[in-house]
């Protein structure tokens, strides 16, 4: 005999939608399922054309607008059946989802089990888009959820107790609440993957996916709580891709700290961002060069004349020279890493490599951006602590 299947739907504010989701639901060739509809205080007329369904197999429940993740919990506690479903209010199943996805459960012996999606937006796509590597989202999948999440909520079927061990969605998640989700069920279960798209995702102009600032918080909130099993720099470049956050002048400093605060060490979080910055504003005048420029300001302000140093001897180490050499500073050396020749010079200036009593001397980084961050790992290794890069995109650009 079938297995009793409850599905989830929570809704709000859906009156032109959710008729197909439910319709979708109730014309599946798989029949032995119950509908539970939580209404999360919609204020359209979404509850109306619900209790217009007079099929047995739903069955309606509302609560005050407290966002989809706590519908979907409350869909949980009120669910009989011993399997776990989950639809979402605008979007579709085909007719076989539930049929092919439990076969292929029970014949591997899994009690998770998701699929590829179909996604209508401007353009019809399927996520993934290598959804043939059944091997990939299968057998790899523990590997990918680490810096990306392919496994939508609408895709996904499980057996209750998955759900009672690993617990309910987490409602601190304004977004991504599939992703850490199944990031839970992952770490206990083998999570079965049927390679062909039974779902059908509708993306809507008010979709909770379109808010930028929902998703900051929810790489917040899943960098905080996954942060030893997530692949962190992954995922901050993934953010830092996809927002607008480099695309006004003042950064949010605020934000980035939290972001930073969930377990970063300073060089890989900062190398990450300026990398970003690099890459993104390479060709303008760029956030980065202001960036540096701040930090540099501050510290030329504390240089003194011999009493600092100038990392490199090419170029842009002479260029620097000068302009410092006319705001009346003067360095003690130039610094290599390595030199051939013991007496050698830069206008007068001694070129040494780094020693120990440098160590807590003001050294000037006078690089291009490729070499800088090298250099700075090398000076940390060397445990210089009083070092700053140049701004050098200017310098960089001038041919003179």
């Amino acid at each position: 005999m079938e297995r009793l299947v409850s599905v989830i739907i929570p809704v709000y504010n859906r009156q032109n939608t959710i008729s197909r989701a439910v319709d979708s639901v109730l014309a599946q060739s798989y029949q032995n399922l119950e509908v539970i509809i939580v209404d999360d205080g919609s204020t359209d007329s979404t509850m109306m054309i619900l209790q217009g369904y007079s099929e047995s197999k739903i069955h309606i429940f509302s609560q005050k607008h407290k966002g989809a993740n706590a519908a979907r919990n409350r869909g949980i506690n009120e669910a009989r059946g011993e399997y776990i479903a989950f639809q979402d209010s605008d979007d579709e199943w085909l007719p076989d989802k539930l049929a092919k996805q439990i076969a292929y459960m029970q014949l591997n012996n899994y009690k998770v089990c998701y699929c590829p999606y179909e996604l209508h937006g401007k353009s019809i796509s399927i996520i993934p888009e290598d959804y043939l590597q059944s091997d990939k989202y299968e057998k790899g999948i523990g590997e990918l959820l680490k810096y990306k999440n392919s496994i939508g909520t609408p895709t996904l079927i499980m057996e209750k107790s998955v759900i009672e061990c690993v617990g309910g969605f987490d409602e601190a998640f304004p977004r991504l609440q599939d992703y850490e989700l199944v990031i839970r069920i992952a770490q206990r279960y083998q999570i079965g993957y049927c390679a062909e798209a039974l779902v059908r995702a509708y993306r809507q102009n008010d979709s909770i996916t379109n808010a930028e600032e929902s998703y900051k918080e929810a790489v917040y909130q899943l960098l905080k709580k996954h942060i030893d099993f997530v692949d962190k720099v992954k995922i901050l470049i993934d953010l830092l891709v996809t927002t607008h956050m480099f695309d006004i002048t003042e950064l949010d400093m605020d934000y980035l700290n939290l972001i930073k605060s969930t377990g970063f060490t300073d060089n890989e979080f900062n190398q990450t961002v300026i990398r970003h910055i690099h890459r993104k504003y390479f060709t303008v005048v760029s956030l980065l060069d202001l960036l540096q420029k701040k930090e540099y300001l501050k510290f030329e302000n504390e240089l003194k004349t011999d009493q600092f140093a100038i990392y490199g001897a090419g170029v842009l180490a002479k260029k620097i020279l000068k302009i410092l050499q006319e705001k009346g500073l003067r360095p003690k050396c130039f610094l290599v890493s390595n030199m051939a020749d013991s007496s050698f010079y830069i206008e007068g200036f001694p070129v040494e490599i780094p020693k120990k009593e440098y160590r807590h001397m003001p050294i000037l980084i006078a690089a291009n951006f490729d070499y800088q961050l090298e250099i700075c790992r090398y000076l940390n290794c060397l445990e210089f602590d009083n070092y700053c890069a140049y701004p050098v995109y200017e310098l960089e650009n001038c041919t003179n």
